[in-house]
């Protein structure tokens, strides 16, 4: 079955630096294993990205790496912020650009991916550019980059 995804970067998309200021959320009783606050519009906006093309989420941010049990703590912190969208899965670690990860994700999946959309603050996605949406930093999703991102997740 045909899937839409969307490969979400965090920091600078659904984290911004208003969160950054926050303390950190402690993830487990193992020291380091933290995470920031996520920026309440930007969840709303995303969950109604996700309920309008459903869309399902790639996660491409550093906040994926670690243990099996780290990535299961991480998506369940997102559903305690509000992330209601299904997040299916992270794109693999390499020593490379995240449009590398991407591209890694979209070859060795076995997903029939019919559309997506990278949103990230980055500013380089080389050959997957006519797929990205860019976000500022300082604010993360907003309502500007809504339209881009459902003409590209649209039928």
């Amino acid at each position: 079955m045909p899937v839409k995804l969307i490969f979400l970067d965090c920091d600078g998309v659904i984290s911004t630096r208003e969160e950054w200021s926050l303390p950190r959320v402690m993830l487990s009783d193992d020291e380091g294993d933290t995470a920031t606050e996520l920026n309440p519009n930007a969840v709303r906006l995303l969950n109604e990205i996700c309920s309008k093309t459903g869309a399902k989420i790639v996660i491409t941010s550093t906040w994926r790496k670690g243990s099996k049990e780290r990535w299961e703590r991480l998506r369940a912190f997102f559903r305690s912020r509000g992330v209601a969208a299904e997040i299916i899965g992270r794109t693999p670690v390499l020593l490379a650009m995240r449009v590398d990860e991407i591209q890694a994700f979209l070859e060795d999946t076995d997903l029939d991916v019919s559309k997506f959309v990278i949103i990230d603050d980055d500013t380089d996605m080389g050959a997957l550019t006519e797929f990205f949406v860019r976000t500022e930093t300082e604010v993360g999703l907003t309502e500007n980059e809504v339209p881009a991102i459902l003409e590209l997740l649209r039928d």
